[in-house]
C-alpha cells in the first residue's frame, strides 16, 4: 500500500510575495556566484589573454552544444510529474521518476564525452594548436560529472529549499576562484589547469548534490532511489507519460539551446579566438541581468505547475496579468540603466583590450529584455500542452536566426550575432506568450470537469 506523504505541505495559493521571496534566495546565490566569477574572470583574462580565453569559451560551447543534441531537458517534465505524484502520495512513482532522470542525464553525459573527444581535434585545430585538446576533453568530463544537477534542482525546488539552492550556486565558483588564485601565485595558471579546475569543481559540487538528494527524498518517504539498469528498462513503461513529455520537448529544446551554444562557435569560425573572448565576456556580463529572470522563472515554473495541476485557471490568469503590469516596465528601465553603464564597467574592470565587448553587451541586454519581460509565457505554454506550437515556431525561426548570425558575424562581427539573437528573442517570446495567454483564457471558460 502506498504511504501518505505527510511531511510536505499542500499546494498553496498564488502569491507575488511568495514568488519574489523565493526568487530572492536564488538571485542572491547567483549574485554571490557572479561576485566570485567576476574576479575569476579578471584573473583569467589578464593571465590567458583574449586568445586563450576565447579557446576556453569555444571548448565550453562545443561541449554544451553536443550535450544539447544528445540529452533531454528533464527539469520541466520531472517537475510536472513530481508535483502530480506528490499530490497523490505515490512514493513508488516518485522514486521511479528520480531514477529515470538520473539515468537519462548520466547516459547523455557519457555520449557527450565520446562525441566531443571525436570532434575536438577538428575544431581545436581551427582556433589554435592541438595543445588545447585537453581543455575540450575536460569540459566534456565536467558535463558528465554534473549529471545529478537537474534532478537535485527539481527536488530542492519542489520542497522549497531555496536557501539551499542559492547556497550551492556559490560552491563551484568559490572553488574555481580559490584554485585559480593559487595557481596564479605559483605561476601555473594555464588553459589546461583552468579546465582541470573547472572539472574538479563540478565533480565536488555533484558529490554534495547527491548527498543532499539522498537526504531530501526522505521527506517523500523514499529511502533509496537508484535502480539497476535492468529494473529501469523493465519499469520505464510505468512512467510513459514522463518520457513522452520529454520527447515532445526534445526537438524544441534542442533547437533553442543550439542557438544559445552556436553563437560562440559562429563568432569563432568567422572572426577568431580574440573576438570570441570579447563575445564571451559580453555574455557573462549580460548574465548579471539574466540572473534576475532566471531566478524568478525557476520559482515561477514550480508555481505554474502546481496551479495547472489544481486547475486554478481563473486565479492564474488574473495573477499573471497583475504580475506583468509592473514587471514589464521594471525590466525596460533595468535594460536602459545597464546599457548606459556598460562602457565604464568594461573599461574599468577589464581594460582597453576588451572594449569591443561593450556594443555586444548592449545588444545582448536588449535581447535579454524580451526574454525577461515575458518570462512566464514559455513555461505556461509547455504546461498547457503547447509543445507542438512551440516547435512549429522554432522550426521556421531557428534556421533564419542561424543564417542571420552567420551573415552578422561575417559583416559585423560579434555585434551582428548578438543582433540576430535579439530579433529571435523578441519575436519568438511575443508569439509564444500570446499563444499561452490565449490557451489559458480558453480554459478559464471551461467547466472544471473538462480540464481536470
Amino acid at each position: 500500500m502506498t504511504k501518505t506523504v505527510s511531511s510536505l505541505p499542500p499546494i498553496p495559493r498564488l502569491s507575488i510575495r511568495r514568488l519574489f521571496v523565493s526568487s530572492t534566495w536564488l538571485y542572491l546565490g547567483q549574485v554571490l556566484a557572479t561576485t566570485l566569477i567576476f574576479p575569476l574572470t579578471i584573473v583569467l583574462t589578464h593571465v590567458l589573454g583574449a586568445g586563450q580565453y576565447g579557446v576556453w569559451g569555444a571548448a565550453l560551447a562545443l561541449a554544451g552544444m553536443v550535450r544539447t543534441f544528445v540529452s533531454f531537458d528533464i527539469t520541466a517534465p520531472l517537475t510536472h510529474f513530481l508535483v502530480a505524484a506528490r499530490q497523490n502520495a505515490r512514493q513508488d512513482t516518485m522514486r521511479l521518476l528520480l531514477a529515470c532522470s538520473l539515468a537519462a542525464d548520466g547516459v547523455a553525459g557519457v555520449v557527450t564525452l565520446v562525441v566531443v573527444a571525436l570532434a575536438a581535434p577538428s575544431f581545436a585545430g581551427h582556433l589554435a594548436s592541438g595543445a588545447t585538446l585537453p581543455a575540450y576533453w575536460l569540459a566534456a568530463i565536467a558535463i558528465l560529472a554534473g549529471f545529478p544537477q537537474a534532478t537535485w534542482f527539481c527536488v530542492a525546488r519542489d520542497q522549497e529549499r531555496f536557501p539551499l539552492l542559492g547556497a550551492v550556486m556559490i560552491v563551484n565558483p568559490a572553488v574555481q576562484l580559490g584554485v585559480a588564485l593559487t595557481l596564479q601565485h605559483l605561476g601555473r595558471l594555464t588553459l589546461t589547469s583552468l579546465a582541470a579546475t573547472y572539472c574538479g569543481a563540478t565533480i565536488f559540487v555533484s558529490a554534495l548534490q547527491m548527498l543532499s538528494l539522498h537526504l531530501m527524498v526522505r521527506r517523500y518517504g523514499i529511502r533509496w532511489f537508484i535502480l539497476s539498469p535492468v529494473e529501469l528498462w523493465r519499469r520505464a513503461p510505468e512512467v510513459a507519460d514522463f518520457w513522452r513529455f520529454m520527447a515532445q520537448l526534445y526537438l524544441s529544446t534542442t533547437l533553442a539551446a543550439f542557438v544559445l551554444n552556436a553563437d560562440v562557435l559562429i563568432v569563432g569560425w568567422h572572426r577568431g579566438a580574440a573576438e570570441v573572448g570579447c563575445y564571451r565576456l559580453a555574455r557573462q556580463c549580460s548574465n548579471l541581468f539574466d540572473g534576475v529572470s532566471i531566478a524568478v522563472r525557476a520559482v515561477l515554473f514550480q508555481h505554474l505547475s502546481e496551479q495547472v495541476a489544481a486547475a486554478r485557471y481563473s486565479d492564474l490568469l488574473a495573477w499573471l496579468l497583475r504580475l506583468s503590469s509592473f514587471w514589464a516596465p521594471l525590466t525596460a528601465a533595468a535594460v536602459v540603466v545597464m546599457a548606459l553603464l556598460a562602457y565604464p564597467f568594461v573599461h574599468y574592470f577589464y581594460g582597453a583590450e576588451f572594449l569591443p565587448a561593450v556594443p555586444i553587451l548592449r545588444v545582448l541586454l536588449i535581447a535579454s529584455g524580451g526574454y525577461t519581460m515575458m518570462l512566464w509565457g514559455l513555461p505556461l505554454l509547455q504546461l498547457l500542452g503547447g509543445y507542438g506550437f512551440q516547435l512549429k515556431q522554432l522550426v521556421w525561426s531557428i534556421p533564419l536566426t542561424v543564417v542571420g548570425m552567420n551573415l552578422g558575424a561575417r559583416y559585423f562581427g560579434a555585434v551582428g550575432v548578438a543582433a540576430a539573437l535579439a530579433v529571435l528573442y523578441w519575436v519568438l517570446n511575443i508569439i509564444l506568450t500570446a499563444k499561452a495567454l490565449h490557451m489559458l483564457s480558453a480554459r478559464t471558460h471551461r467547466p472544471i470537469t473538462e480540464t481536470a
